[in-house]
């Protein structure tokens, strides 16, 4: 169960960040506001890695 959690979270993320990225080649966004949801998508995978490590060591 907690493996697929995992893979879960990694689909969702990587969908997130192509789709940031499509609206960023496709000019709907600029390069300011990109770098900033790419500096929030960063944060974001590092607070899901340290929740789920802390679950692993409970």
């Amino acid at each position: 169960m907690f493996k697929y959690l995992i893979i879960f979270f990694i689909v969702v993320l990587s969908l997130i960040y192509f789709g940031n990225y499509l609206d960023y080649k496709n000019n709907k966004m600029s390069s300011k506001e990109y770098d900033r949801r790419v500096r929030l998508f960063f944060a974001l995978v590092i607070i899901i890695f340290a929740i789920i490590v802390w679950l692993r060591k409970r």
